[in-house]
């Protein structure tokens, strides 16, 4: 009795081991494709953060997983495999734990996780991943243009998991029925996550750590600068920043934005001065009119501030260094937001110590010898500073020099080979060898980088890669710095109409004017969503909150408004789905017969709520005797017609139940001459 016992115990347990293997059902084929679908969108946003081994091995995992959707790997295959991916997973691990290799980590997961997806419930981990890969995505940026794949990817997870659940029945490949419930589902979902983001408590520093640890940015521009650095820029029209005036902005020739200044030169390449110490503060000149500004930076991983030259003073938590450019502690790792204040004069110095004057006069010993030479007989013929610059200004403009952002390479004494053989290059070029000449002259000189110009975006102000650009600054003694831009002399069109004005063709085979167009409409959209997404802060989020009443909130007075959230979305959802519930569609076969029932009441036979169809035509048979046989027919057609399961999704202008239709109007017709038998007892 005992064995049998245990016996059943046993048998019983495995039964229903089996029977919640519900989600162990094999997935069929188009299953599959859905979901290595969604799960390829969700790792496609991380492209560029992903090491270079990692895309063929994805290829042709989900090649090969496509190709044979019925036959996933052996377990020592899967084994196999896995080492492989983690072995190449530690060779990426030498360059240091971050974000990075735990988001590799993670798409390494859901991609070996495909090898073996057999089941529902495999799917489901495995749409749990994707949901996780996409949430990653974030830690990088939360641009404008990556929201609609984002979204579209999220549609495509949770399309994936409402196929997976069971509940789609049949062979079609795509289901437009439960696509619509899925997109219902995430419409409902998007008041809820409104509310959620404009009320749930904001920190006032990132929730995932420091942002010099995950911040990253681009620029050409730096704490150096050789010749093509900044020519490398000219093709790159993303934006560098975005300035909004408190007054009307000044001429497009005045909008020197400054960045790094380079004091060392070694022959190629400038170098800025390590300042440790901010200059001291100083009041602005009284005869020039202060500009404020607001500037939106993006991050571009340096420690500069571009401000509108000259500044008057360093924005909050940065530093006005003594060269003049503004920089804070640490790099520029994410979009930042300031104000700016500034005064369209050249920068006053009260003097220059020795060393200062002995590193601004500094040049590589013997090196660019005709150079010096010109330079030191246009000295002797030209004692005055202001005069030598205007003559070698009209030196550039007179001489056959060429602007051009693609130069011929230089070498040795680059200077030399610019000035008497190429006389091709940018303005890096130009505001090089100027420097360069002004210093064999005697005369303390430094190149200035950042931006010039900027265009009108209508909202606001776009500076682009592209207007990167460098000119250069001389010291006069008993005035102080005097800024000289060599490219003027050049390319006037340059300063006083942007970067792109003297270029009478393409800089490459997409650069169009629609396409201008397009990216800077883009831009403004981007501009808006940075505005009040990205920029959505804790100061922002107490201001809304004192708009509405709320000026002392405090976390009981958050909780309330989760809570009441919650509340009312949940209610809001229940009253949506009773609005928009609708009746199941009505079989072909089921109306007709509805009207022919119909028929039937009007003359004394009402159906019971018991009584199915054929029971009910039966009845009818011997309440109208005469037409028994036709009674017979229709109900035998009717029956064929409503449970076949091939004629489930024909039209109802199909010519079966055209042919159907026919007979139930001819029996109606028939019903309406002949008059019923009185009922006598049960039928």
């Amino acid at each position: 009795m005992e064995k049998n016992q245990v016996k059943q115990f046993f048998q019983s347990h495995y039964r229903s081991r089996r029977s919640s293997r519900g989600s162990a059902t094999a997935l069929p084929a188009h299953h599959m494709l859905w979901l290595l679908l969604a799960i390829a969108m969700a790792i496609v946003p991380h492209w560029r953060n992903l090491p270079g081994w990692f895309w063929p091995v994805a290829a042709l995992i989900f090649l090969w997983r496509g190709y044979s959707l019925g036959k996933p790997l052996h377990r020592w295959q899967v084994l196999l495999v896995t080492t492989a991916v983690l072995a190449a997973i530690t060779v990426s691990a030498q360059s240091g734990l971050g974000r990075s290799l735990g988001i590799t980590i993670l798409a390494s997961m859901a991609m070996l996780k495909t090898l073996e997806t057999r089941t529902r419930r495999d799917a489901w981990v495995l749409i749990a991943l994707g949901f996780f890969l996409l949430m990653t995505r974030f830690l990088y940026g939360q641009d404008l243009i990556l929201l609609p794949w984002l979204l579209l990817t999220t549609l495509m997870l949770a399309y994936a998991l409402l196929l997976t659940q069971g509940n789609a029945t049949g062979s079609a490949w795509f289901i437009p029925r439960l696509f619509k419930q899925t997109a219902r589902y995430l419409m409902l979902a998007l008041p809820v996550g409104l509310i959620f983001f404009l009320i749930f408590p904001r920190l006032s520093s990132p929730i995932w750590g420091s942002p010099e640890l995950f911040g990253q940015g681009k620029t050409g521009l730096g704490n150096s600068m050789r010749p093509g650095s900044i020519a490398e820029l000219f093709l790159d029209d993303s934006p560098a920043m975005r300035v909004n005036f408190h007054q009307p902005p000044p001429a497009s020739d005045l909008l020197y934005w400054r960045g790094p200044v380079l004091e060392e030169f070694d022959g190629t390449t400038w170098r800025a001065h390590d300042y440790i110490l901010p200059r001291t503060a100083s009041s602005p000149a009284q005869d020039h009119k202060t500009i404020t500004y607001d500037i939106e930076l993006e991050p571009h991983g340096h420690n500069f501030l571009p401000m509108l030259d000259v500044p008057v003073q360093a924005p909050k938590g940065a530093f006005l260094m003594p060269d003049w450019h503004v920089q804070q502690d640490h790099p520029v790792t994410r979009l930042k937001h300031y104000r700016g204040q500034s005064q369209l004069a050249n920068p006053h110095s009260d003097h220059l110590t020795p060393s200062m004057r002995r590193r601004l006069l500094s040049l590589p010993h013997g090196l660019n010898p005709r150079t010096r030479g010109m330079m030191q007989r246009w000295r002797g013929q030209t004692p005055d500073t202001r005069i030598l610059i205007n003559r070698i200004l009209q030196w550039f403009h007179q001489e056959n020099f060429i602007y051009t952002f693609t130069p011929p390479p230089l070498q040795g004494d680059s200077v030399d080979q610019f000035l008497f053989e190429t006389r091709a290059g940018f303005c890096e070029h130009y505001a090089s060898a100027f420097t360069v000449m002004m210093r064999f002259a005697g005369v303390p000189a430094r190149v200035v980088t950042g931006y010039q110009g900027g265009l009108n975006n209508r909202d606001y102000w776009l500076v682009r890669q592209s207007d990167a650009h460098a000119w250069s600054e001389v010291w006069l003694a008993g005035h102080g710095w005097l800024r000289v831009d060599p490219t003027t002399a050049v390319a006037p069109s340059r300063v006083a109409s942007g970067a792109q004005s003297w270029l009478a063709a393409g800089r490459n085979w997409y650069d169009y004017g629609w396409v201008r167009g397009l990216r800077l409409s883009l831009d403004t959209w981007r501009y808006r969503w940075n505005r009040w997404i990205r920029n959505y802060n804790t100061q922002a989020q107490k201001n809304l909150l004192r708009s509405l009443g709320l000026d002392s909130a405090n976390p009981a007075t958050f909780a309330w408004l989760i809570a009441v959230t919650l509340l009312a979305g949940g209610v809001g959802v229940l009253l949506f789905l009773a609005w928009t519930r609708t009746s199941p569609k009505q079989h072909p076969a089921e109306k007709i017969f509805t009207a022919l029932q119909k028929q039937l009441t009007r003359h004394g036979l009402p159906r019971t709520r018991h009584e199915g169809p054929s029971t009910y035509l039966l009845r009818a048979a011997r309440r109208w005797p005469g037409l028994t046989g036709q009674i017979q027919a229709f109900r035998r057609l009717y029956e064929k017609h409503r449970y076949a399961p091939e004629l489930r999704h024909l039209s109802e202008e199909n010519a079966t139940w055209k042919h159907l239709q026919s007979k139930a109007r001819a029996l109606q017709l028939a019903i309406k001459k002949e008059p019923p038998t009185p009922a006598d007892g049960p039928e």
